[in-house]
Parts: C-alpha cells; sequence; structure tokens
C-alpha cells in the first residue's frame, strides 16, 4: 500500500483522461495538483467512483465528440469539475460541451502554467457549487442519490427512466425533443431517431410510475416535435 505525504493528501487530485504524457504529468504535479491518467475505455463508473477525482480532463482531437460523455456524466451525479481540452473545435463545438455540462474548454496549443490555472479555477467553483435536487411542488428528484419522490412516494425507476426524467425536468416547460432525448440517454444518433421504439416504451413506463403516485400527467408529449415536462 502507497502511503502518501501530508501534502499530497490536501493536494486536489486531477484524472487526465486520453493523455498520459509523463512530462505533462510531471510539470502539472509542480503546480500544486496530484495528477493520474486513464483511458477513456477503462473510465467505467466503478472505477471513477473508486478514483473519486476533483477534477475530470478530457483530451479529445475533436471536442465535439466528447459532449455527449459529458452530458452522461453530469446525468449519473458526477460532481467533479470536468474540462475538455481539444486540438480543434469550433464555436459551436465549444457551446455544445459547455452547455453539456463541463465547467471549461480549453483549445491547444496551451501552456502547462495556464492550463493549471485553469484546472484551479474550476476546482475553485466545483468545491463551491454543490449540486442541488430538481425540487418541485409534488416531487424531488435527488442527482447524486438517483431517487425519485413523487407525493412522498419512493418511486422505482430505471437507470434510462431516471435519465429521461432528469433531462426533462431540468427544460421544465421547455419542449425537449425526441432526437435530444435518444441521443442523450442512448447515444442513439439521429439517422436512427424514427426508427428507434425505446424512447416510447420508456416514457410510457416512467409515466405509468409516476401517475401511480397520484401526480397526474406530468410529461407531455408535443406531436411532431417532442416532450415537455409540467410540474
Amino acid at each position: 500500500m502507497t502511503c502518501l505525504a501530508s501534502d499530497e493528501l490536501t493536494q486536489p487530485s486531477v484524472l487526465l483522461v486520453g493523455l498520459g504524457s509523463p512530462t505533462l504529468l510531471s510539470k502539472l504535479g509542480t503546480h500544486g495538483l496530484r495528477v493520474s491518467t486513464t483511458d477513456q475505455g477503462d473510465l467505467t463508473p466503478s472505477r471513477l467512483n473508486a478514483l473519486r477525482p476533483d477534477l475530470i480532463a478530457y483530451f479529445q482531437r475533436e471536442g465535439a465528440k466528447i459532449a455527449s460523455t459529458v452530458q452522461r456524466q453530469r446525468l449519473d451525479g458526477v460532481g467533479a469539475g470536468i474540462c475538455v481540452i481539444s486540438s480543434t473545435a469550433s464555436s459551436a463545438d465549444r457551446i455544445a460541451i459547455l452547455d453539456a455540462g463541463a465547467d471549461d474548454h480549453v483549445v491547444m496549443p496551451c501552456t502547462v502554467p495556464e492550463l493549471a490555472a485553469r484546472f484551479r479555477a474550476v476546482l475553485r467553483r466545483a468545491r463551491w457549487t454543490p449540486i442541488e435536487d430538481l425540487v418541485f411542488p409534488a416531487m424531488t428528484i435527488s442527482l447524486t442519490g438517483r431517487t425519485v419522490y413523487s407525493h412522498g412516494q419512493w418511486v422505482e425507476v430505471s437507470r434510462q427512466e431516471f435519465d429521461v426524467l432528469v433531462v426533462l425536468a431540468k427544460e421544465a416547460g421547455r419542449v425537449v425533443s425526441r432526437e435530444d432525448l435518444l441521443r442523450t440517454v442512448w447515444a442513439v444518433p439521429v439517422s436512427m431517431a424514427a426508427r428507434s421504439n425505446v424512447l416510447n416504451v420508456c416514457l410510457s413506463s416512467l409515466r405509468g410510475k409516476l401517475e401511480a403516485t397520484g401526480a397526474g400527467r406530468l410529461i407531455h408529449t408535443v406531436r411532431g416535435i417532442g416532450y415537455v415536462f409540467r410540474a
């Protein structure tokens, strides 16, 4: 078992995903950061829970591809700071990444001191910005506990049902398209959205569970567009 010195224990931990450059690790370490690396394919929910980093930094050649991963982690209740670093990204890509839940986006090349400063800025915000529950008059959705209470009753929902509910509840009063739900929750490409039936099945089950608590109809269909959550 490796014991860390007391100063190392107080250093914020940064997990670099997709880049394991020994030079970069060494240089970031001189800026008060405790850095480790992993490949994106190895970053399973159980591994992430075991590592519990304060900040996750994704290195991607094309930044737009990471937006769905970031959104998935936010849906899973990941409260760590998230920074995306890419060599190419348009303004639209950067907006998509930030809207998905990333705290910062850096376009390389970038000096190590600036990168470390950006990491520290994200860490400051992440530590002082707790994840809040989604609270409505008759419903509470816990993002960290992944639980749903409706009219004081615990509602047992599947992972997909929970994710769909969170996406809609976060946009309460605004229509979310069918394509956006399929892409976010199931990673179904737009080209296949019209042929996929998983969302219909999921919504039918979710509506039934919520209405069984006396909540009434909360998820409404906007024909030809998508769905809207009204509490």
